[in-house]
């Protein structure tokens, strides 16, 4: 089911990104995204789509309650998708448009778990670090997980660099386990 929501949202989003840098307001869209998405997340609002209303009466029940939150263009979205029966693919479609903002503004999230607190010129550190190879600017989120013992864990996308004693101990129970 992911896999295809993913699969179904990812024209839409392409299409809302080209539009919105063709218009220079990709911040824009990314907030009517992040707002109509958390409207399709609704429980409530989940249910509603559960059932067989017409796409007319789904469209005006989204624009009734974005309001002023969202454009004519945003409004016409969701009258499509209404249409289409994709209002609850909307979260996906945001996680996409994200992920292509992202790209285009060379902006990357990395999160950082550390075993305590780190300093802030610690943080600064590892986001200069980071920042310089991968040529990206980097939001840095940091969480503090006392489990690693020691050390730190960086999570870049895909890209898990574990430098936790905790991970080091898994490694060589893994090794003396072969």
């Amino acid at each position: 089911m992911i896999y295809n929501a993913i699969t179904i949202a990812r024209p839409y989003a392409k299409a809302i990104f080209n539009f919105s840098v063709i218009q220079k307001n990709i911040k824009h869209w990314h907030n009517m995204l992040t707002v109509i998405s958390a409207i399709s997340s609704n429980k409530n609002i989940q249910n509603i789509l559960k059932k067989n209303m017409s796409a007319s009466v789904l469209s005006e029940l989204f624009n009734t309650i974005c309001g002023n939150e969202i454009d004519c263009y945003a409004q016409n979205l969701i009258k499509i998708m209404a249409n289409h029966r994709r209002l609850n693919i909307l979260p996906a479609v945001l996680e996409i448009f994200t992920s292509m903002k992202n790209d285009y503004e060379k902006l990357i999230e990395v999160d950082l778990i550390s075993a305590s607190k780190l300093s802030n010129s610690q943080c600064i550190k590892i986001k200069l670090a980071i920042e310089k190879k991968l040529s990206y600017q980097v939001k840095l989120n940091h969480k503090i997980d006392s489990s690693l013992i020691a050390g730190v864990i960086v999570h870049l996308n895909d890209l898990i660099i574990d430098g936790s004693v905790k991970g080091r101990i898994a490694h060589l129970k893994h090794i003396l386990k072969s």
